[in-house]
C-alpha cells in the first residue's frame, strides 16, 4: 500500500478551537498533543492568533511525529554583551514513532519550526535522540551541570535486594545529620508566604537578585508558569488512560511559588514541584545576606516532601544539603542546551533548572 504522508502546522487558534469543540479537520487529537499540555501553551501570555505551535508528521492520516513550541519574552545578551529583551521560542516535545525511525520524519517536524523561527528557536533538556535532530538542523548543543540527590532504588524483588535496601538505611541512617539540620531549621525565625500570583514587589526583588541569568522570565511568564501547568494530579492513575507519549498525568503534581520573609523582609524566593518521587526546584532568587534561612527554609521542605529524589541547578544549595547526608547518592548529570548559531552563548551565566520547558 503507498503511504501517504503529510506534514501539517497548528495555530493558537486552531488549537483552541479543537479544544472548544473537540474536533479538527487536519487530524488535531489526543495522540498528537494531551489536553493539558495544549491548554496551557494557548493561554501563554505570548502565544497569540495564527502563532504556529505545533508540528505533526502523519502517515496515512496516522500520526508518526509531532513537536511543539511554546513563545518566551526573555532577556538575552546580544553580541555587544548588552542585556535585551526579545521574543524566542522553546521547544517542548519531539516524538517519532519508532516503526518509523530512520525516516527522517522527527527531522521533518522539527525543520518546519526551524524554517519559521530560524535564530529564535531553542531547546533545553532534550533526549539524546532529539540532540541529533537538533544539531543535524544546525543548531548548537552545550552541557549544563545539573544537581541531583537520591536515594538509591532498588526494584528486583528477594532476600538480596532486600538486605540491600536494609543495609543503604542503616547505613544512611549513621551518617545524616538529619536531627541537626532539623535543630537549626527550629532554630531559624523565617516566615513562609505560598503564593500562585508573582506580585509587583516579588518582581522587583527577581530582578534584583537576578544579576547573571542568561534567560529573566517576565512577570507574566512566572505567573502563567504557577498558573498553567503542563500536568495534572490523578490520585486513582490507574484508572487513568494514557493521552500520550509525552502523558500530563501524574499520580501527584504541585508547583509552589514561595516567599520567604524575615523580620517582614523579603529575602527569598522559589518556584518548586513536588511529584511523584522527585522534589524539583525551578527557580531560585535570594539575598545572599540571608542565604542560611532561605536554604534552612528549601532544606525543611524537602525533608517533609520525603521524595526519593532531588533536583537542582544551584550547585551552592546542592553543596549545602550534602552536609547534612540526606541521601545516599549526589550526581552531577548533564542538561542540553541547544541554541541557533546567531546567538551569543556565556557560559558564565546560569540558566535555571525551570528555563525552557522544565517549568514541568
Amino acid at each position: 500500500m503507498e503511504e501517504v504522508v503529510r506534514l501539517e502546522l497548528f495555530s493558537v487558534t486552531e488549537v483552541r478551537q479543537w479544544l472548544l469543540f473537540g474536533v479538527s479537520v487536519r487530524g488535531l487529537s489526543e495522540d498528537v498533543i494531551a489536553k493539558p499540555r495544549a491548554y496551557a501553551i494557548i493561554n501563554n501570555p505570548y502565544a497569540i492568533g495564527d502563532l504556529k505551535i505545533i508540528s505533526a508528521l502523519f502517515v496515512n492520516d496516522q500520526v508518526v511525529a509531532y513537536t511543539y513550541l511554546f513563545p518566551d519574552n526573555v532577556r538575552v545578551l546580544d553580541e555587544n554583551g548588552n542585556s535585551i529583551q526579545k521574543l524566542i521560542y522553546w521547544n517542548t516535545a519531539l516524538y517519532c514513532d519508532t516503526r518509523y525511525e530512520g525516516r527522517g520524519y522527527a527531522f521533518c517536524v522539527i525543520g518546519q519550526f526551524c524554517e519559521l523561527y530560524g535564530d529564535d528557536y531553542f531547546d533545553l533538556d532534550a533526549a539524546p535522540a532529539s540532540i541529533e535532530n537538533l544539531k543535524y538542523a544546525g543548531l548548537h548543543v552545550e552541557s549544563l551541570n545539573q544537581y541531583q540527590l537520591s536515594r538509591k532504588l532498588i526494584y528486583k524483588q528477594g532476600i538480596k535486594s532486600l538486605l540491600a535496601r536494609l543495609k543503604e538505611m542503616c547505613v544512611l541512617k549513621l551518617k545524616s545529620n538529619k536531627k541537626k539540620l532539623i535543630k537549626q531549621i527550629n532554630s531559624c525565625n523565617y516566615r513562609l508566604e505560598y503564593v500562585n500570583f508573582v506580585d509587583d514587589e516579588t518582581f522587583s526583588f527577581i530582578c534584583t537578585h537576578a544579576t547573571n541569568d542568561l534567560f529573566l522570565r517576565s512577570q507574566e511568564m512566572f505567573n502563567w508558569i504557577l498558573t498553567y501547568s503542563f500536568m495534572r494530579s490523578c490520585p486513582i492513575l490507574s484508572r487513568v488512560d494514557k493521552d500520550n507519549v509525552f502523558s500530563s498525568n501524574r499520580k501527584s503534581f504541585a508547583f509552589y511559588g514561595v516567599r520567604v520573609l524575615v523580620n517582614n523582609k523579603l529575602v527569598g524566593f522559589y518556584v518548586y514541584s513536588d511529584s511523584d518521587e522527585v522534589w524539583y526546584l525551578n527557580y531560585l532568587y535570594y539575598d545572599a545576606v540571608y542565604e542560611n534561612d532561605v536554604f534552612y527554609s528549601i532544606a525543611e521542605h524537602i525533608i517533609l516532601s520525603n521524595r526519593v529524589k532531588v533536583h537542582t541547578s544551584n550547585e551552592k544549595l546542592w553543596r549545602f544539603l550534602l552536609k547534612y547526608n540526606l541521601y545516599s547518592k549526589s550526581y552531577v548529570v548533564k542538561k542540553s542546551f541547544s541554541y541557533p548559531s546567531s546567538f551569543v552563548y556565556d557560559c558564565q551565566y546560569q540558566i535555571h533548572a525551570g528555563d525552557g520547558d522544565n517549568i514541568a
